[in-house]
C-alpha cells in the first residue's frame, strides 16, 4: 500500500495530479476500506500528508487567490475525517477517534465548521455524579 501511495504522490510532483486529487484518492480509500484496516490506512494518511508537511504551503498561504484552493482542501479533509469517524465504534475505537480529533484540531482554524457544534447537540443521557466529602 505504501508503494501505491508514494506512486500517487509522485504523480503530483510531475504535475499529472493535483494535491486535491491525492486527497480525494485517500478519501475514496477510506470509504472502501473495511473497519479493521482503517487504523493502518490512517497512519499512512497522517504520515504522508500531515507529518511530512505535504500541505503546509497550501494551508499557510494567506493570499486571497489561494483561499478557494485552501477551502477545497479543508473540506476534503473534513469529509475524510467524517467518513472514518462514521465507520468507527464510539466505545471500542477511542484511540483512533482521538487521533482523528487531534488532527482536526491541528489543521482547522477554530472558526471552521468542522471545529464547531453548529447544531448544539450533546448527550442528554450522560449523568455525572459528584461525591461530596465533608
Amino acid at each position: 500500500m505504501e508503494v501505491f501511495l508514494d506512486f500517487v504522490m509522485g504523480l503530483e510532483r510531475v504535475q499529472l495530479l493535483t494535491k486535491l486529487h491525492i486527497l480525494d484518492t485517500y478519501m475514496r480509500m477510506f470509504e472502501l476500506a473495511p473497519e479493521d484496516s482503517l487504523e493502518a490506512l490512517f497512519s499512512f494518511y497522517e504520515a504522508k500528508v500531515f507529518q511530512s508537511g505535504y500541505l503546509r504551503e497550501e494551508l499557510e498561504d494567506t493570499r486571497k487567490e489561494a483561499e478557494r484552493e485552501k477551502a477545497k482542501i479543508l473540506n476534503n479533509i473534513a469529509r475524510t475525517c467524517r467518513t472514518i469517524l462514521r465507520k468507527l465504534s464510539i466505545t471500542q475505537d477511542t484511540g483512533l477517534r482521538g487521533r482523528i480529533q487531534k488532527l482536526i484540531a491541528a489543521v482547522f482554524p477554530l472558526s471552521h465548521g468542522a471545529c464547531t457544534n453548529r447544531a448544539g447537540l450533546f448527550n442528554t443521557n450522560n449523568i455525572t455524579t459528584i461525591d461530596e466529602q465533608a
